[in-house]
């Protein structure tokens, strides 16, 4: 059994923190839509729930890549799993991470790939468009 299970990966538009621990995604979605590529994409948010088979600290990376390799931003900081999740029998932590002010080259494919200690747990990918404008008759 791996020491790290990724339980829960989605880029949204918000997250909630509700009454009892609850987490409440809002605006799930795999697609920006963009007219003008000197301006950042919308704000937006990286929630990841990890489940960890040990207690401990660990180094949780966030890095955010073009599908061709030529665009690449990086953050990482450790997190502590130190609370048993008796549903998943392991050491679970919640994470949403905002990005903000994040410039994109060009439309394509990217994706936010999770590390834990340097090894890759996931790529959530997402596409950006070019927005069209409307047609005026």
């Amino acid at each position: 059994m791996e020491n790290c299970q990724v339980l829960v990966a989605a880029v949204c538009d918000d997250v909630r923190h509700e009454v009892s621990n609850k987490k409440s995604l809002m605006g799930l979605f795999t697609d920006f839509s963009v007219s003008d590529y000197q301006q950042p994409l919308p704000p937006f948010t990286v929630f990841v729930k990890l489940g960890f088979q040990n207690s401990g600290t660990y180094t949780v990376g966030f890095n955010v890549n073009s599908h061709e390799g030529d665009f690449g931003f990086s953050l990482s900081g450790p997190v502590e799993a130190t609370v048993q999740n008796e549903a998943h029998e392991r050491y679970v932590v919640d994470m949403n991470v905002g990005l903000s002010n994040l410039k994109v080259p060009r439309e394509g494919r990217y994706s936010v790939e999770v590390t834990v200690d340097g090894r890759a747990m996931t790529h959530i990918p997402f596409v950006v468009k070019t927005r069209k404008p409307p047609i005026v008759q």
